[in-house]
């Protein structure tokens, strides 16, 4: 007798009857073709991740690991899915573009 479950599927015999079965991992009809379940990604969009996360590639990433648009001094953190850039206490500056201490930028700023 030929075996009626699919190549790839799992064929079991009890008291004289046949059972066919995806293997674990698998789904489909046994008896034609069992195909690999993909897996479900973490997100595929941002709200579906934390608030200081965004989706990318399927994952909850905190976004200014990925791409951080801040200053080389300022302060990259992450609200509503994006990175927002913040100079640090005491700092003056675009956050963006560059922080620094406000003290003197040039001689008219400082005391005599």
């Amino acid at each position: 007798v030929a075996n009626p479950c699919a190549t790839n599927a799992v064929c079991d015999v009890r008291q004289h009857s046949v059972t066919c079965n995806c293997p674990s991992g698998f789904t489909g009809d046994p008896f034609s073709n069992c195909y690999a379940i993909e897996p479900r990604p973490e997100c595929t969009s941002d709200p579906e991740c934390p608030q200081d996360q965004a989706c990318v590639n399927e994952r909850c990433i905190n976004p200014c690991i990925i791409d951080n648009p801040c200053a080389p001094q300022a302060r990259c953190t992450a609200r509503a899915h994006h990175p927002v850039c913040t100079c640090p206490e005491g700092y003056g500056g675009d956050p963006y573009r560059q922080c620094y201490r406000p003290e003197c930028r040039v001689d008219n700023d400082c005391p005599v």
